[in-house]
């Protein structure tokens, strides 16, 4: 039986009720802590006795839900040390070094823990990849979490439905959804980068200056990991916009374009079928 510590909380999230908006909802949940962060920038107390109040204030709310500082993963995993993470990220939202280690360590749980534990921590990574610079690390953590997150509800969605069938005599529409995170369990490869790999997409968008060696060597391999990565919506955008300035002058910048058009209508076609299968079922 799946480790679950609140099935009931499991139950309330979106994608859990409906796998097949299982990347839209966390989505949101991404984008909603990029907006955190943002004004959190934007409205940052002048004063330190203000500051300090403010990061009190949100200390005392930041375990009982999704939080830019991830002090729910800290209380749901028992990190030790996880307290002053925390603390460090509630101070300097960017930090993404503190940010990080909390992922690292979301992965050394195994994949039948509480799978709160991996949706948060990819909240987080995917928060880290959207607002800071592509590197080979956390891109391979990227990679590593959405994976974890996958293996982890799926367990807890066969776990809880198995139960509920039992107890009631008749199946689940999540059944449906089990089927569609498997597929898309099965359609995410991991791709590795060079260990030197870094880019800052957001500087290369509005300056336009990219090498050729950059777009030949470094993009292709963006490409294939960004397409299994659909949450990282930003830079998917990002990378679009670079690679249309440029395709003219290095035709194959269309090839890796078309590599992350291809990975997502791949993914969409996993999504489609399932809809078919739900679909199909209902009128039977």
């Amino acid at each position: 039986m799946t480790a679950i510590t609140d099935a009931d909380q499991i139950k309330k999230l979106g994608e859990f009720e409906d796998p097949l908006t299982f990347f839209p909802t966390l989505g949101a949940a991404v984008g909603k802590l990029i907006s955190q962060v943002r004004s959190q920038e934007k409205n940052a107390p002048k004063s330190a006795v203000f500051r300090k109040a403010a990061e009190f204030r949100k200390q005392a709310t930041t375990t009982t839900e999704l939080d830019h500082s991830g002090g729910r993963l800290v209380e749901l995993s028992g990190f030790r040390g996880g307290a002053k993470l925390v603390q460090r990220l509630l101070t300097t939202p960017r930090n993404s070094e503190a940010r990080l280690i909390l992922v690292k360590h979301a992965l050394k749980h195994p994949e039948t823990d509480n799978p709160l534990i991996f949706r948060d921590a990819l909240a987080l990574c995917f928060l880290e990849i959207e607002l800071g610079v592509l590197n080979a690390d956390n891109l391979r953590l990227a990679q590593l979490i959405q994976r974890r997150y996958l293996g982890s509800l799926i367990l807890a969605l066969e776990d809880i439905v198995s139960h509920e069938a039992a107890a009631s005599g008749e199946g689940s529409t999540q059944r449906k959804g089990i089927w569609y995170l498997k597929e898309i369990a099965k359609n995410i490869k991991l791709r590795s980068l060079d260990s030197d790999f870094v880019i800052d997409l957001p500087s290369v968008l509005e300056t336009g200056r990219l090498r050729r060696d950059d777009v030949v060597r470094k993009f292709g391999g963006l490409a294939e990991v960004l397409g299994n990565l659909p949450l990282a919506k930003h830079c998917h955008e990002r990378m679009h916009g670079i690679l249309e300035k440029v395709h003219k002058q290095l035709p194959i910048a269309g090839c890796h374009r078309s590599i992350l058009l291809r990975k997502n209508v791949r993914l969409q076609m996993v999504a489609f079928t399932a809809g078919q299968r739900e679909l199909e079922s209902q009128i039977s």
